[in-house]
């Protein structure tokens, strides 16, 4: 079994919604990095005594889709289930928002495969916890 990394449009919104976590992934100038190094990267546009920052500034580190999921739940309080159809063979989501008064949201779309289903999962929710900064 292979862990599944996040998006990096899925990075870019759980930084937004205050999940830090600087590990081996990132999206650095529209390339995935994964388990490297990413201050040892040779990037001539980056060069300089501030290097090390500057590539750190312009990552978007990313974890494994299980990895928000865990934060979303113990930090953010949303949980993500993903259910599978049994009818009609596809991956489906639902979010309890709520745990106080157990609000449940049903999303109406069909995946074929569960990773996509978390994916939309993780960024609904993410699109959730910035509804409730603003």
């Amino acid at each position: 079994m292979k862990e599944q990394y996040i998006t990096k449009e899925t990075a870019e919104l759980s930084k937004k919604s205050g999940f830090v976590l600087t590990c081996g992934a990132c999206y650095f100038e529209d390339k995935f990095y994964i388990n490297q190094n990413i201050i040892t990267l040779e990037n001539p546009k980056l060069k300089g005594e501030n290097y090390q920052k500057n590539v750190i500034d312009k990552c978007v580190f990313s974890c494994t889709q299980s990895v928000l999921l865990k934060w979303l739940r113990e930090e953010k309080n949303i949980i993500s289930n993903i259910i599978f159809n049994l009818f009609n063979q596809k991956w489906n989501v639902e979010y309890i928002v709520d745990l106080e008064d157990c609000s449940v949201v049903e999303v109406d779309k069909d995946f074929n495969k569960y990773e996509d289903a978390v994916e939309f999962a993780l960024k609904n929710s993410l699109e959730i916890t910035l509804d409730k900064i603003i």
